[in-house]
């Protein structure tokens, strides 16, 4: 091989490896393909982490170059359909690209460690045990009654087998381990603020009646490490985030809703 062509094909070896694809004339390079990828934004692992996405990915940009080449050939790019579509596209990018941003911004490692700190016992799991009297709305004295007496140290499965309703009254009330999520919220609330071996001084209403708390047990865990809790710490942040400054903005420009022309609306 002369020394001239060897120099030019060695000029143009790394061109030829980057293209991915020709459509016609024209190439697809591999920077063209990692930059649609980086603009899925959250999106982009489905891509970088599955071969098969990786192809498909490819055939979409294909289709979509060929697809956009024969609208222009139709003058779409011009149409009002096309420029009225664009300043709504246009909007939702802006806001995109400038939510990834404060993202990038907030989420950087430093700052995940502080907000690991100050948050990492909300990562730990912890589990209550407890035994309930439930009885009907309709027995609201006789329930404050009972209340009383269980306050004042009776045996609280002896009462809940007297005067408990459901299919917890032959065992005393006891509910097994539950965890957050798991009991409706106002159970659930005065559950986990009770301290073990303590009955909640109040009575709590649900759908289902009134409930007599006594908390028997509690199992926590440790909370995760930092390294562990990364993804999870940076998802939870983003979403705060995210409403921290959508919350900002709306107070800042005042905005208000007008729901009745909302739910009027023809669609």
């Amino acid at each position: 091989m002369p020394f001239l062509l060897f120099i030019a094909f060695f000029l143009l070896k790394p061109a030829i490896a980057s293209e991915l694809a020709s459509i016609g004339e024209r190439s697809l390079s591999s920077d063209e393909y990692l930059r649609a990828v980086s603009a899925l934004g959250e999106d982009a692992s489905k891509v970088k982490d599955n071969s098969l996405v990786k192809r498909k990915f490819l055939d979409h940009l294909i289709d979509t170059e060929l697809l956009a080449e024969e609208a222009k050939k139709s003058q779409l790019h011009q149409s009002k359909e096309f420029l009225e579509r664009k300043k709504v596209l246009e909007k939702d990018l802006l806001a995109k690209i400038y939510l990834e941003k404060a993202i990038k911004q907030g989420t950087d490692r430093q700052k995940l460690y502080l907000y690991y700190q100050k948050n990492s016992h909300t990562l730990s799991h912890q589990k209550v045990r407890a035994s309930h009297i439930l009885m009907d709305a309709s027995q609201r004295s006789l329930a404050q009654q009972v209340l009383k007496r269980a306050l004042k140290g009776e045996d609280f499965s002896a009462l809940a087998k007297a005067y408990s309703k459901g299919p917890t009254k032959s065992t005393g009330g006891d509910l097994d381990y539950f965890k957050k999520g798991q009991m409706v919220p106002a159970f659930e609330k005065a559950a986990f603020a009770t301290p073990k071996n303590q009955i909640h001084p109040h009575l709590v209403e649900t759908r289902f009646g009134l409930h007599i708390i006594k908390v028997t047990d509690i199992q926590s865990t440790p909370p995760p490490s930092f390294e562990q809790s990364l993804p999870r710490l940076k998802e939870q942040r983003s979403k705060e985030i995210k409403e921290e400054l959508t919350a900002k903005l709306r107070q800042k420009h005042e905005v208000e809703i007008d729901e009745e022309a909302l739910q009027s609306l023809r669609l």
